[in-house]
């Protein structure tokens, strides 16, 4: 519900009536976001498997080889989330025909009595667009929805692609442990880096003579590292390494933060300062989007680093873009919001300005961890604006050493950033699990005692993979209510 609320503040104005989001008797009242364009009518009706993101995605899956199959359900929404998204729906006729748009995803909407079905697709400047279905799927109407509020809805959908059973790790050649070019194609950023996002968000709805993103994805190399115990069946989280040269290839200073915190990092080549503000902003969002797709990626650990300039772009990106990333850990290397007082005076210029509203409060509750040092010539800028972001209450802490100068620290001090910006949500995760574990323990007494009926047993298997998805206490919990289901289909 907090969630929900942030994102309604993205919204401008109520959606007014013609909604293509609407269906025939009114606004829709569940929205059920799934690769395919037609689900089982079981599926649509069982509340049961939807109220768990878990259950919904595994919906047809065969466990016994956890191979993708099924419909690929990425995400439901109801009451507040979805007014939230329905929110989008209004939008504009495209002022020029899209090129390369590609299929995203398919809503489904739902009323009491009628439904209709839409597709979200994507252009390959990023922009998104979407198209009314008709029975036999094929498109109609067309509009552009609200840019911002279909990438912040995004950030809560599972958008992995990918299977879950053994040498599914995504790609073929991809070895955990190493870091290697990442083929195929790569997936455009749910934020599209034009004019208008660099004003709304970067300048907090002022507007800027910068010119947005060019870059060409097409001709882009990324470059990925998987931790060494990477398993799609347990989401991993993700490092975006802002490059401040050109190859884009993590450091190696990172693998032993990366390994033992369960991290996927991801690197784009020619990403470095000389570049052009928008297409490394853009770029960021591009491996963001990418590693979502093809790797099982947690989403309340996907966090953002960078030395030097690319530093000061890891800490712009958290607090402009606080629904994307959850954390950032900037490298001898921040910018803030305020000029920042040189002592001498002069200033250090502002990076961008301050986010409002309910941006600045999600921002205020992220972990950055800066890094820093005596022999580090930007360290009096650290302090200053490390006293700025302290003074607003936003969760920071500097990390420093006397010998360290303008580089990167040792592989030990970096696990200790690292792991203070990971801190929160693996407490989270463990906390949730042990609950998991022993709701499952008196699941498992009750249905051996007596067992239960399918339904609610399927309640009972919703909670706990609510509790904690993708646990191995939810794995288990998912495999009982599959067994059980097997038995009762038994003649």
């Amino acid at each position: 519900m907090a969630l929900a609320a942030i994102l309604l503040g993205l919204s401008l104005f109520p959606a007014p009536p013609g909604n293509l989001l609407d269906v025939e008797n009114g606004p829709a009242e569940r929205f059920i976001v799934a690769r395919t364009h037609t689900l089982p009518g079981a599926l649509l009706e069982d509340r049961q498997t939807l109220s768990s993101p878990m259950l919904a995605r595994l919906a047809d899956v065969a466990l016994e080889d956890r191979s993708v199959g099924g419909v690929g359900v990425m995400g439901v929404h109801e009451g507040a989330e979805a007014r939230v998204l329905r929110s989008a729906g209004p939008g504009t006729e495209p002022s020029e025909p899209l090129l390369g748009v590609e299929s995203v995803a398919f809503i489904h909407a739902r009323g009491r009595a009628a439904g209709r079905v839409l597709e979200l697709a994507q252009a390959q400047t990023g922009q998104f667009v979407m198209y009314e279905l008709d029975g036999k799927g094929q498109r109609g109407r067309e509009v552009v929805p609200k840019q911002d509020v279909i990438a912040s809805l995004m950030t809560r959908w599972n958008m992995y692609e990918g299977s879950f059973g053994p040498g599914s790790e995504g790609d073929a050649g991809l070895v955990p442990g190493k870091t290697v070019k990442l083929a195929g194609a790569y997936r455009p950023g749910w934020v599209a880096f034009d004019q208008g996002t660099l004003g709304r968000r970067l300048l907090a709805g002022g507007k800027t003579e910068i010119a947005g993103a060019t870059r060409v994805l097409a001709t882009q190399e990324l470059f990925v590292r998987l931790p060494k115990a990477y398993s799609p069946r347990k989401p991993a989280g993700l490092v975006i390494w802002i490059d401040p040269g050109e190859t884009g290839i993590i450091p190696q200073t990172y693998e032993p933060a990366l390994d033992e915190l369960n991290l996927i990092a991801v690197g784009a080549a020619g990403m470095g300062n000389a570049r052009e503000m928008a297409d490394r902003l853009q770029l960021a969002m591009d491996c963001l989007a990418t590693a979502a797709c093809r790797f099982h990626v947690d989403p309340a650990r996907v966090y953002i680093t960078g030395v030097s300039g690319g530093g000061r772009l890891a800490s712009t990106l958290l607090a402009c873009f606080p629904e994307q990333f959850t954390g950032a850990i900037p490298v001898v290397g921040v910018s803030c919001y305020e000029n920042l007082p040189t002592g001498t005076g002069g200033f250090w210029a502002g990076g961008y300005r301050k986010p409002q509203g309910k941006l600045f409060s999600l921002f205020q509750k992220r972990p950055m961890a800066i890094i820093t040092g005596d022999r580090d010539f930007n360290q009096p800028e650290i302090h200053r604006a490390r006293d700025v972001f302290s003074r607003d209450r936003c969760t920071v802490k500097v990390f420093e050493w006397e010998d360290l100068g303008h580089a990167l620290p040792s592989p030990d001090r970096l696990l200790m950033a690292v792991q203070w910006v990971d801190e929160p949500a693996r407490a989270a995760e463990q906390k949730a699990t042990a609950a998991a574990e022993r709701a499952l323990g008196s699941l498992r007494e009750m249905h051996t005692r007596s067992p239960l009926a399918i339904k609610a047993l399927k309640a009972e298997v919703a909670r706990i993979t609510n509790m904690a998805p993708w646990s191995e206490p939810a794995w288990e919990a998912v495999e009982l209510l599959r067994s059980a289901e097997r038995g009762a289909a038994k003649p």
